[in-house]
C-alpha cells in the first residue's frame, strides 16, 4: 500500500476477521458496514508525517569569551525543505521524539582552551560538549529527545580563557533533528 493507494475492506466472515489494512496518513481508506455476525473493516492509520530539518552555518562566528553565546547567522540546509529558522533557531513544525545533533567546527583555538558548544531547546540547555584542540569539531547528539510543534533549538558557543576561535562557515557546522 503507497500513501496514494485507495484499500477497500471486506466484511468478515465467520471463519476470518476481515482485513485489516496498513495506511499511512495520506492513503483513503473505505470500510465495510459490521453485520451482526462480523466485526467489519478495521484499518490502521500507520506513521504520522514528520519534517527533519537543519541549518547550516553560514559565515563565520568569533567564539566568545567564557559566556555560552548564540551562534547567529545560519542558512536552511537544501537537503530539508521543510526547515523553518527564526532568529537563529530551527523552529519545529510538529511534535515527536528525535535525534537532535549540533555539529560544530572551529579553527585558531590557541593554548588548549576548552571551546564548548550547547543546544538550547526554547532557552533552556539541553546538551553541551567540549574540545581543546586548535582546531577542531565539538559535537552534541542528543537522542530521543521529545519536544513539541513550535519548540526552538539553538546553538551557543564560548571558549574558556578568552575570545580565542572562529566557528567555521558551511556544512560542517549545523544544528538539526531528525
Amino acid at each position: 500500500v503507497t500513501a496514494a493507494s485507495t484499500v477497500t475492506g471486506v466484511a468478515a466472515t465467520t471463519s476470518a476477521a476481515g482485513v485489516v489494512p496498513v495506511v499511512t496518513a495520506a492513503s483513503t481508506v473505505t470500510g465495510v458496514a459490521a453485520t451482526t455476525s462480523a466485526a467489519g473493516v478495521v484499518p490502521v492509520v500507520a506513521a504520522v508525517n514528520f519534517t527533519p530539518m537543519r541549518m547550516n552555518k553560514s559565515g563565520t562566528f568569533a567564539i566568545p569569551s567564557s559566556t555560552l553565546t548564540l551562534v547567529t547567522g545560519w542558512t536552511a540546509d537544501a537537503g530539508y525543505p521543510g526547515t523553518v529558522i527564526t532568529s537563529n533557531a530551527l523552529v519545529a513544525a510538529e511534535s515527536a521524539t528525535k535525534t537532535v545533533t549540533a555539529n560544530m567546527a572551529y579553527i585558531n583555538n590557541i593554548n588548549g582552551f576548552t571551546v564548548t558548544c550547547a543546544i538550547f531547546k526554547n532557552s533552556t540547555q539541553i546538551g553541551s560538549s567540549t574540545n581543546t584542540v586548535a582546531n577542531g569539531t565539538v559535537v552534541v547528539t542528543i537522542t530521543s529527545h521529545t519536544f513539541a510543534s513550535g519548540d526552538t533549538f539553538s546553538m551557543k558557543a564560548s571558549n574558556s580563557a578568552g575570545a580565542f576561535g572562529t566557528v567555521s562557515s558551511g556544512t560542517t557546522t549545523f544544528l538539526k533533528f531528525e
